[in-house]
Order: C-alpha cells, then sequence, then structure tokens
C-alpha cells in the first residue's frame, strides 16, 4: 500500500479526528455554565465543638482553645485542628490575647449548630 504526500504530512484520517474530538471537548467544557461552589458541611466531630463553644457563649464566656480541649476529651493538637478547620470556613472566629487564643461562634457557626 502506498502513501499519499497528504497522509504523512497530516497524519492518520483516526488521529485528525481524535484531534478534533479533544478540541470539541475542551470548547464543550469552557462553555458550561459556572456554577458557585457550595461548601460542605462541618463532619459530626466539628458539631462536637460547635456546641460546646454555642453552651460556653450562652453562659457568658468566650472559651480559650484549652477549655474546649478539657469540655471535650480531646487532644491539643485534635483541638487545633478542629478549631482551625471551622475558622477556615467561617464558623468560627479566633482571636489571640497574648498567648492566649479565645474562640467564639460566628453567625455562619451558629446558624449551623441550630439548624
Amino acid at each position: 500500500m502506498e502513501l499519499s504526500a497528504n497522509a504523512l504530512s497530516y497524519g492518520s484520517p483516526s488521529a485528525h479526528a481524535d484531534s478534533y474530538t479533544l478540541r470539541f471537548q475542551a470548547f464543550d467544557k469552557e462553555a458550561l455554565e459556572i456554577m458557585p461552589r457550595e461548601r460542605p458541611k462541618p463532619p459530626g466531630e466539628l458539631y462536637d465543638i460547635l456546641g460546646h463553644i454555642y453552651r460556653e457563649g450562652a453562659a457568658g464566656q468566650r472559651p480559650t482553645l484549652t477549655q474546649v480541649r478539657g469540655g471535650l476529651s480531646l487532644s491539643k493538637p485534635t483541638t487545633a485542628k478542629r478549631v482551625m478547620s471551622l475558622v477556615r470556613t467561617g464558623h468560627l472566629a479566633l482571636s489571640r490575647y497574648g498567648r492566649t487564643k479565645r474562640v467564639e461562634l460566628t453567625e455562619k457557626g451558629r446558624r449551623a449548630f441550630l439548624k
């Protein structure tokens, strides 16, 4: 079988079809409507922290990380990771007074806990 000059310079017909398909898929992906990203609700163990801070806040206190840790019997690293996760998602606000870190619920955290 003899190949023409066009077949050598442009590749095989199937390669051209694959290239077309890839370009069409890329265009199709770009043309999709952009949907706002929804953040998932906090997992169950994070609700325990929200609940503890909510109860402390109702009593007129802003608990420290040590008080949260003691109230829930968690280790220091676990408490810090979970609290920082809730701070990043906007459920908690963290404030520092010297070396002491106090946490309080944001409006988003109150809504999530009371649901």
